[in-house]
């Protein structure tokens, strides 16, 4: 009589295979959802910024800044505009613009310096999708895995 086998082996390595593509897909969904949130902080802050005397005059400006998701590849990022289609000036409050005197007026930088107060924020946003992603790529293996060990 032969002896019985004993042994042990492990299954899940063909998953293992579509990990970058799974990886990437995740985070940049984590990403979308993450900076959206950072986007919505950075307009609150544009927003307070458009006060009577420093551009605000009617509010329409103030009240109509959005944000767009505008570009979503994970090779070059997730990308948010934010601007106002309501007031279409928005720009040359932000950026300046030349008046009718030919002098150049510098503008407020409003957002610009919403962005640039809010760096930490968008750092934050985008450790928090990775943290996510991470969450969820383990979630999965385990779920593909199913434990993992198999005894022969």
């Amino acid at each position: 009589m032969a002896a019985p086998l004993m042994g042990f082996g492990f299954y899940g390595m063909s998953q293992l295979s579509t990990l970058p593509a799974r990886a990437s897909t995740h985070f940049q969904e984590c990403l979308v959802i993450s900076m959206s949130v950072a986007a919505d902080v950075i307009l609150l802050e544009a927003q307070s910024q458009l006060v009577p005397g420093h551009g605000y005059d009617t509010g329409l400006l103030h009240d109509s800044l959005v944000k767009n998701l505008v570009e979503v590849a994970l090779a070059g990022g997730v990308f948010y505009t934010l601007s106002s289609d309501a007031a279409e000036y928005w720009a040359d409050v932000e950026f300046g613009h030349l008046q009718a005197d030919g002098s150049f007026w510098p503008g407020y930088h409003y957002l610009s310096q919403a962005v640039e107060n809010n760096r930490v924020t968008v750092f934050a946003a985008a450790a928090e999708a990775w943290r996510l992603s991470a969450g969820i790529l383990d979630a999965e293996s385990a779920a593909m895995l199913g434990g993992g060990l198999m005894k022969l």
